[in-house]
């Protein structure tokens, strides 16, 4: 009987010891580790804010520039390139609320002519890449030079792939697409007759307090601190730095600069319902295993807490990641500058895992 007293208040201890809550000293440590693993892995620098359970982790690795010393800014500004799709998906959104927009609407209806088969494309189809458009980056320049010196508007891009037009019928299937959020660019000037940065700064930046976050246009700089990214581009052996380019090519796709910090807040204001009424951000977040993309927002499984919602980003000497859970309890926000490698999926994933599951 004693024994078997003394087995029992082991067990208890054990589990007691395997669900205690990890120190947030013990997170922060797992964290770094798993960041150095990043760069390790061949990224020349990372940074990232982590938010979880009320305290806020914001670290970084690496260097800011190949042959630096100095790591990147954890509060370093950066391009978030896709993740722009779910502010300018928000700002679509924010219209249909206001009774301006329908998700049943085509895009001939707004733009005649625009698309040969613009009628059968719906706004809904536009913002889960459903709509069969081709995509317009395949077009895009490649190097350093072309990357700078190139000034194409949304118009420019869709009229691009126009005349290929629709690769299946909307809705049937799902393809990624930057000319659909092009488009939704150019839907947005025509309901409001702003231009669509403007629109979407006063609508959706400024209301969710993101005071680091610009929309650039033709400005080839990222103001502020920020690291330097890096491309081997036009067959050449060393990396191409990539940091000054026109990011209006990416327009409502992806134009977007930010700060890990002001991601977190515009993804945390999003999912507690701070910007959109309640039954559009339910179809928002739509997901299934077969259509991870709902509306500008993809939502993942995570092995411990459920879906994680959020939107990667990437170009080359670039990638970036945001991810929350439903209730923005744990945010993880990053961007990392790049030289040639492609062996940095598992490590992030690895990172983002630990940020949610530790």
């Amino acid at each position: 009987m004693r024994l078997l007293l003394i087995l029992a208040l082991t067990l208890a201890t054990g589990c007691s010891a395997a669900t205690t809550p990890m120190s947030f000293q013990a997170y922060r440590s797992l964290l770094q580790e798993r960041l150095d693993a990043i760069v390790e892995a061949g990224a020349v620098g990372v940074l990232a804010e982590v938010r979880h359970e009320g305290r806020t982790y914001r670290l970084s690795s690496g260097k800011a520039e190949l042959g630096g010393q100095t790591p990147p800014v954890a509060d370093g500004r950066f391009r978030a390139w896709s993740i722009t799709k779910t502010v300018t998906a928000t700002g679509v959104l924010k219209l249909v609320a206001d009774g301006r927009l329908s998700l049943e609407d085509t895009v001939e209806t707004h733009l005649p002519g625009l698309l040969p088969d613009g009628g059968k494309v719906k706004v809904r189809h536009l913002l889960n890449h459903t709509s069969g458009i081709a995509d317009y980056v395949g077009d895009l320049p490649s190097t350093p030079q072309e990357l700078r010196a190139t000034d194409p508007e949304p118009r420019d891009l869709v009229a691009s792939v126009a005349p290929r037009g629709l690769a299946f019928t909307p809705g049937s299937e799902h393809a990624y697409s930057n000319t659909n959020y092009a488009i939704l660019g150019l839907i947005i000037e025509k309901v409001t007759g702003q231009p669509w940065r403007t629109y979407l700064t006063q609508r959706v930046i400024t209301p969710a307090g993101l005071e680091q976050t610009i929309l650039p246009g033709q400005n080839i700089a990222i103001p502020g601190p920020h690291a330097h990214h890096y491309a081997p581009l036009s067959g050449r052996r060393e990396p191409q730095d990539v940091t000054e380019l026109n990011p209006a090519e990416a327009g409502p796709a992806g134009e977007m600069i930010s700060t890990a910090a002001d991601i977190n807040t515009f993804y945390a204001a999003l999912l507690t319902g701070r910007l959109l009424p309640a039954e559009l951000l339910k179809q928002m977040l739509e997901v299934t295993d077969d259509r991870p993309y709902g509306l500008g927002v993809i939502g993942t499984k995570t092995p411990c807490a459920g879906l994680r919602y959020g939107h990667t980003g990437s170009f080359p000497g670039y990638r970036t990641q945001a991810w929350s859970s439903r209730q923005a309890t744990t945010q993880v926000s990053m961007s990392l500058n790049l030289a040639d490698t492609n062996q940095l999926d598992e490590p992030v994933e690895e990172f983002i895992e630990a940020a949610f599951c530790p």
